[in-house]
This record gives C-alpha cells, structure tokens and sequence, in this order.
C-alpha cells in the first residue's frame, strides 16, 4: 500500500501534492472584508433574495475594493 499526502488550499480547496504550492495559493487570495451591503426593502424582495444583498463591497488589506452582484 502507498500513503499519499496531499496538501489542501484553505481558501480555494484546491488540492496539491507540495507543500510549498498549496501555501504558495494561500498567499494569493485576498483577505477580504464587507466595507457595504446594499439590500432591497423587505416588501420588494422576492422568496430567493430575502436577506441576502443585492450588492456588497468588499476590500482587501491592500486597499482594493471590489463590488459583487447578485445577478
């Protein structure tokens, strides 16, 4: 029987059979936090999007901001 170890990106999941390229992909993704959320009113929303926002800003610890959608 063979033993393998294999070593998982904590922010992706991707799997890689080296240590130093699995902390090598870590390193790449960006840490990021909520700066704003931009929600719908309650009465507007429909069943899918209750609670959830329509858009979020979101910056990183080197000060880039990205904005995600939902559609």
């Amino acid at each position: 029987m063979k033993i393998k170890t294999m070593y998982t990106c904590e922010v992706c999941g991707t799997n890689y059979e080296d240590k130093n390229k699995a902390e090598g992909c870590e390193k790449t993704h960006k840490v990021v936090e909520i700066e704003r959320a931009e929600y719908l009113p309650y009465n507007s929303c429909n069943n899918d999007l209750k609670g959830f926002p329509l858009r979020i800003w979101v910056r990183a610890k080197d000060g880039t901001c990205a904005v995600y959608k939902k559609w």
